[in-house]
């Protein structure tokens, strides 16, 4: 159950982006492709037709795991790195609910994954192939300035988890909220602890970088993307005598300070997030 709801989250994350492409501005096109192009038959206009698709998907979802997870003995989990939600699967509001509130959980992870790759070209002065795709699915916080880019989303998190503190011990799906500083305090952390989702697109794009520079795999954008990119994840790191002989360890090692950087650094918030006061 778990690999099927992970293939359902990622086909719902596809639709989402195919969405938001669709509906980003069109970049300008030159007047001789403009001419070529006339001659091709429009296609027939449909905006409603992926968000109804997604919303189809999270919905019908819905039915299939409160039918299908009793049986197979799943427990519905929202793993938010310092607190972990269960949802009972034999009631049909709390797999709704989860089915809705997962989604958005990977949607808060792929965007809080394109804010990364913004923030690590900004200093970049020639234009990387890719960037202009990634900034399309960010929208206008891509032109803010880097403390608001950063602040801005954290404020939206923490801001989020203090209203559902107030909702989930309804749904018996957390403790009783406790006081107000604990409330505060809980929402820093997860806010927080969201930012640690770095650790996915900064390993993956080093492990690519490392992979692209010992083999060759052709003049694609997408690596002059990852090269770029890669350099910039490896900035932190160009003091450190990473060099062995011909062979670069940089991007190995930044990979795995990523990755187990966020994996102690998640240990630490939740110890903070056990022994916050009540």
């Amino acid at each position: 159950m778990d690999l099927v709801h992970f293939i359902l989250n990622l086909a719902a994350l596809l639709l989402w982006v195919k969405w938001r492409s669709q509906a980003a501005p069109t970049p300008a096109v030159s007047p001789s492709l403009a001419v070529g192009s006339l001659s091709r038959r429009p296609r027939p206009h449909t905006p409603w037709l992926l968000p109804a698709a997604l919303m189809a998907l999270l919905l019908g979802r819905t039915f299939f795991y409160w039918q299908l997870s009793p049986a197979s003995d799943w427990t519905a989990t929202l793993d938010l790195a310092v607190v972990t939600l269960s949802f009972r699967s034999d009631f049909a509001g709390q797999m709704l609910l989860y089915s809705l509130a997962s989604f958005v959980a990977w949607l808060v992870v792929f965007h809080l994954s394109l804010l990364f790759l913004v923030i690590a070209d900004r200093d970049i002065a020639a234009p990387v192939p890719g960037m202009r795709s990634v900034r399309a699915q960010l929208g206008w916080l891509t032109h803010r300035p880097l403390a608001i880019k950063l602040l801005l989303p954290w404020f939206a998190l923490a801001l989020t988890w203090i209203a559902a503190s107030f909702v989930l011990p309804r749904l018996d799906l957390s403790p009783p909220a406790g006081s107000l500083v604990r409330i505060l305090g809980q929402s820093a952390l997860v806010s927080t602890a969201a930012f640690l989702s770095w650790k996915y697109v900064i390993t993956g794009l080093l492990l690519l970088h490392l992979l692209h520079s010992y083999i060759y795999l052709g003049n694609h954008p997408f690596w002059s993307f990852i090269e770029e990119t890669g350099r910039q994840c490896l900035r932190p790191l160009r003091w450190c005598p990473l060099q062995l002989g011909r062979m670069d360890l940089a991007p190995a090692a930044g990979a795995a300070a990523a990755w187990f950087g966020a994996k102690y650094a998640a240990l630490g918030l939740t110890w903070i997030y056990g022994h916050l006061p009540p």
